[in-house]
């Protein structure tokens, strides 16, 4: 359920409507179309949610953004910071659900990771999220409002975003399509969405759908294993969906020039780090234009998994580059906060 319609308010919320959404409110009312625009300006150009002060409008329409609308967006209540310079961002919305985010520095580059549910009810079987179960769906306007808050707090332009943090996005899809298109429209936050990355376990139809909504948005696929008996044991999805399924599907996304998928593969000492992995791999990824993310399994408490070496996870980098993928070791940021890959959620009380 959306936070929107816990409040037993009958004033919609803003953050919640698209673009679209909203000028089809405003037509109802016949305002012209420079309305909307002085309106956008003001609430996402200027973070102005006080119509009393948007004085470019007349004073009826100021009354009546009031009577229609709520600006209501969760609170920031704890900023814990990294060591390596990484920032975890817990928030609590109205009804006191608790999520999180992470601000990650890398050089000139500074990544947002978005949270789109809080708990996630994938279970896979190495990810400390997965393992809270789901407690329910972010609202549209609590997943743009993670983007709105930190960017108002951090110095640095944010110049990626990606939705990697708690929960699934395609299991809250829809309103994963339209925080996107808030945080990707000229009339609102203006986000080039070939900086943005969205990260899934491999739910297929929903995948597809949305290449063919976003196909410019980037899509990274947490894959972890080439066979299936191992793949289902670290994620259940994959009894639904089978790895045949899901190469196959990735073999039909139409990507746009220079456009790859990005498969996440979470390094496991002895689980999927062996030469039969790497076979395997170069196997199923034929063909696929893609490019492979080795990450290092990031431990917490009461998890089985250890780790792969650093020497491990570099020769099975080289060996799969040998087939010509593209293969980047990527590094673990926030593990002394509980905010790096797997980890998210620790913070947070469910």
């Amino acid at each position: 359920m959306d936070a929107s319609k816990m409040t037993g308010e009958k004033r919609m919320n803003f953050y919640d409507l698209t673009p679209a959404e909203l000028e089809s409110i405003f037509k109802r009312k016949a305002y012209e179309n420079y309305r909307l625009k002085q309106i956008f300006n003001w609430v996402y150009g200027r973070d102005v949610i006080n119509a009393e002060k948007m004085k470019n409008l007349p004073q009826s329409i100021r009354d009546e953004i009031t009577e229609i609308f709520t600006f209501e967006i969760p609170k920031i209540v704890k900023v814990m910071n990294s060591s390596d310079g990484s920032s975890k961002y817990i928030f609590k919305a109205l009804d006191e659900t608790a999520f999180e985010s992470v601000l990650i520095p890398d050089g000139k580059k500074l990544t947002l990771c978005i949270s789109t549910q809080a708990g996630c009810r994938m279970n896979c079987s190495f990810c400390y999220t997965g393992k809270q179960g789901l407690k329910r769906n972010l609202a549209t306007s609590e997943i743009v409002s993670q983007y709105i808050l930190v960017r108002r707090i951090v110095e640095q332009q944010i110049t990626n975003i990606v939705f990697m943090g708690m929960g699934e996005p395609f299991d809250n899809i829809m309103n994963l399509k339209k925080a996107i298109d808030i945080l990707t429209s000229p009339y609102t936050l203006s986000f080039s969405p070939r900086r943005i990355t969205v990260s899934t376990c491999g739910l297929i139809d929903e995948m597809k759908n949305f290449c063919q909504w976003a196909p410019r948005v980037n899509i990274a696929i947490s894959l972890n294993s080439p066979f299936d008996e191992t793949r289902s044991k670290l994620m259940p999805i994959n009894k639904r969906y089978s790895l045949k399924e899901l190469i196959t599907a990735c073999k039909s996304i139409n990507l746009p020039n220079r456009r790859r998928i990005t498969f996440e593969y979470i390094m496991l000492k002895g689980i999927n780090d062996r030469k039969e992995d790497i076979r395997e791999l170069k196997k199923i990824l034929r063909n696929i234009k893609c490019k492979v993310n080795l990450i290092k399994f990031n431990s917490y408490p009461g998890c089985k998994y250890s780790p792969s070496s650093d020497e491990d996870m570099k020769e099975f980098a080289d060996l799969l580059r040998t087939s010509g993928i593209t293969v980047m070791i990527r590094k673990s940021r926030g593990k002394d906060i509980m905010a790096a890959c797997g980890q998210l959620g620790k913070a947070v009380s469910f």
